[in-house]
């Protein structure tokens, strides 16, 4: 009746009755015959270990020194990286033990193609939130919203520039930005995963008067793609799309250090502002941080939707023709040569680039937000700090011994040269790899890939650029 009532059984009472007694002390005894039955052999492991070790790995320049994490190329997932090893693999783990390996045995990371979130903005959010003073709480929560404020009134700026330029003749607008590294080949192999691919880049550049969005193309092994190479595609723009009739140019970008806001892009400009007959001025502004979108965003979406569709790319002359086909409006599409490219390193020679202004205020380059270049003053520079509406202060780069001041040595300080007159280097362990490729490239494809050469000293990161050669400050955000 108690057994029935209770509903146990009589294996229960007897073992309740031993502990009750005290006779023979008892053990746990569940999972005894069972333990270790599904433990992933060690051989199991290290075939997915070595699996890991074959995909081709990054190392971002972005404080480099304080993390040792490597990246996985923006196109590889989790899930791509299993289905290859199911292929290798004639008795393949299950995925769940796939990713433990992962995330255990390995310090990798998926490099993103772009940040989200405002590092600032989260930075606030994260300090209002812990702070307890409501003083202190209150003068964070108001650096929050002159922040948001400020990158408002970037955006709203930028749109009042576009809308200038459609209203007056004498003046226009562009936006510039590049967009993400693009691979070559672009092939659907799963060794290509395995292997370094050269990189296109396609720096975009948007109009305001007609609203038209250009591209210029140029494959890694032609050019870089640092502060020159931008500056020489906007040199080509300018000298083929800039109108007559227009006297004031604004240019608004990100504020990244390394192509936008630097030195060598601003003598650039003042060689093409010296050079043109019409232009009077240049304006440059640079959006907030973490709250830079253009108007080239939208034109990248329309790129890299047209190519989830286009599987097989062998050259940049390919890419040129999805680019052009890839929108009722086409963009307009140049592929760039090694003689587009121009070099300021003879400007650079002939001027001081000082870190302090005319009247003494110390210019920081990573917290400049505007540069005014008039033709009238070569050797000025007119910047803001932090915001739009902070005073402006003027930077002389002339030498102080006075050369340089006659007209015909001024036409002489801003000639350029060719920056890469023989293309440039690209690393040598990238161009192993992709020699290791050429069976996969049609051979009237590889003329193209034959022509680079490769060096050595040259460290690649996952972004594109080489390490040991970077010409720029790094934003620290």
């Amino acid at each position: 009746m108690y057994i029935r009532t209770f509903n146990i059984t009589t294996f229960r009472i007897n073992t309740a009755l031993k502990k009750f007694r005290g006779e023979i002390p008892l053990t746990d005894q569940r999972g005894i015959r069972q333990r270790g039955q599904n433990k992933l052999p060690e051989a199991k492991i290290q075939e997915v270990i070595e699996h890991f070790k074959k995909n081709t790995k990054y190392k971002s320049h972005y404080r480099r020194e304080q993390t040792s994490a490597e990246f996985l190329p923006p196109e590889m997932t989790i899930q791509k990286m299993y289905e290859m090893y199911n292929q290798e693999s004639e008795e393949p783990v299950s995925m769940p033990s796939y990713k433990k390996i992962f995330y255990q045995r390995f310090n990798l990371k998926f490099k993103t193609l772009k940040k989200d979130t405002c590092n600032k903005c989260d930075k606030l959010k994260i300090q209002i939130d812990n702070e307890i003073d409501p003083k202190k709480k209150e003068s964070i929560q108001e650096d929050y919203t002159n922040h948001l404020k400020d990158a408002e009134n970037a955006q709203y700026l930028r749109r009042c520039h576009f809308q200038l330029a459609k209203e007056n003749e004498k003046y226009e607008c562009l936006t510039f930005y590049l967009e993400k590294t693009l691979p070559l080949p672009r092939i659907p192999t799963n060794i290509v995963f395995y292997k370094r691919q050269l990189w296109v880049y396609n720096c975009g550049i948007h109009n305001g008067k007609q609203d038209q969005g250009f591209c210029y193309v140029w494959a890694e092994g032609v050019a870089g793609r640092g502060a020159q190479e931008v500056g020489s595609c906007l040199l080509k723009h300018i000298n083929t799309h800039i109108g007559k009739s227009v006297q004031h140019l604004i240019l608004w970008s990100d504020s990244c250090g390394g192509q936008n806001r630097n030195i060598k892009l601003t003598l650039m400009l003042k060689a093409i502002l010296q050079e043109s007959s019409t232009l009077t001025d240049i304006t440059m502004k640079f959006l907030c941080s973490g709250h830079s979108f253009l108007p080239n965003d939208s034109d990248f979406a329309q790129i890299e939707s047209a190519l989830k569709n286009q599987q097989i790319l062998y050259l940049p002359s390919e890419y040129v023709k999805v680019m052009k086909q890839c929108k009722k409006k086409p963009f307009l599409v140049t592929e760039m040569n090694t003689c587009d490219f121009l070099s300021v390193n003879m400007i650079e020679k002939k001027i001081v680039n000082r870190k302090t202004s005319i009247d003494g205020q110390k210019i920081n380059w990573l917290k400049i937000r505007s540069i005014i270049l008039k033709k009238d003053e070569p050797f000025l520079l007119t910047v803001q700090h932090d915001s739009f509406d902070a005073p402006v202060h003027k930077v002389d780069i002339k030498k102080k011994d006075g050369r340089n001041s006659s007209k015909s040595k001024i036409e002489d300080l801003f000639l350029m040269s060719t920056l890469w007159p023989n293309g440039k280097m690209i690393a040598a362990k990238k161009l192993a790899n992709i020699n290791e490729m050429m069976h996969l490239i049609p051979s009237d494809c590889q003329d193209f890939y034959k022509k680079i050469q490769g060096d050595d000293n040259i460290e690649e990161d996952i972004d594109g650029y080489n390490i040991a050669s970077l010409d720029f400050e790094v934003e620290d955000v």
